[in-house]
């Protein structure tokens, strides 16, 4: 059986090797090629992200009801990483290796934690509750983590539609419509 996160799986090991490949020629200094690879893979991390973000996360709010929890951590930990990506960005820019390195390391950190996350606890939760509408998710994940090199992120949509629907999560009840959780259930999802 394919499971609709098995791309993302993969292009989590992608990017670990961009990565990996930017943090050594970083440390040899070599200012020419550096940039080139870190633009790769800032494009391919971002294209990741926003798989997640337009169409993962959102069908799996749609599906479940809740806009709370593991995805609002997810994308919460995306920002958090893409402030890292520009801090290394303009280490780059001036030539700081030392500087490059430190925010490296921090987001090599963040990256294995959140890998784990999204791999052990997320994807699978994703997988179970999607699997009615993998066959169609399946080929959007794809595409969008498929677009076209050059750091090009124009390719990947901010909104998904699939078959005419647009997967944007439910909007967040206020609190006071909120259905009533057992007083256990409210404690762990932060409501009281």
């Amino acid at each position: 059986m394919t499971f609709l996160t098995e791309p993302l799986h993969r292009h989590h090991k992608y990017c670990d090797d961009l990565f990996a490949k930017t943090e050594v020629v970083v440390a040899d200094r070599d200012w020419v090629r550096g940039p080139v690879l870190f633009d790769d893979f800032h494009v391919e991390i971002e294209k990741h992200f926003r798989t997640e973000e337009v169409t993962l996360f959102p069908a799996f709010e749609a599906v479940i009801g809740m806009t709370s929890g593991p995805t609002q951590m997810m994308r919460l930990e995306h920002a958090q990483m893409r402030s890292l990506l520009e801090k290394m960005r303009s280490s780059l820019d001036g030539q700081e290796s030392s500087a490059f390195a430190g925010a490296a390391e921090t987001l090599l950190i963040l990256m294995q934690q959140h890998n784990m996350k999204e791999e052990n606890i997320l994807y699978p939760m994703c997988d179970r509750s999607l699997t009615l509408h993998a066959e169609e998710l399946g080929p959007v994940v794809r595409q969008h983590l498929n677009a076209p090199p050059g750091g090009n992120l124009s390719d990947v949509p901010k909104r998904t539609l699939v078959n005419g629907r647009d997967l944007q999560p439910p909007e967040p009840l206020e609190k006071s419509k909120r259905p009533a959780l057992p007083r256990r259930q409210a404690m762990v999802e932060g409501v009281m």
